[in-house]
């Protein structure tokens, strides 16, 4: 039953007004390229050990901008209040 839902999908995408239309532009020719290897996974971890570390250090950026909003990391000449910036 599941393999009938599946074939009738299939069918129907095949059968869409969308399948097989549109403009080929420059930007799209020039594009293509970048979309030349879609579907591909890159072998092991990959790149996550690399994002990990960003999202590491942004995370640090976050904690240390929290960290002088709550007054917990002073620095000298940092005013926190919300009319230090207007010179009120």
């Amino acid at each position: 039953k599941n393999t009938n839902r599946l074939h009738t999908y299939i069918m129907a995408a095949k059968d869409s007004k969308l399948a097989g239309t549109g403009k080929v532009t420059a930007l799209g020719t020039a594009l293509r390229p970048l979309n030349s290897e879609y579907g591909k996974v890159a072998p092991g971890w990959g790149t996550t050990v690399l994002m990990a570390g960003f999202i590491g250090l942004f995370a640090v950026f976050i904690v240390i901008l929290l960290e002088i909003y709550n007054k917990s990391l002073i620095l000298d000449n940092v005013g926190v209040n919300w009319l230090s910036s207007t010179g009120l």
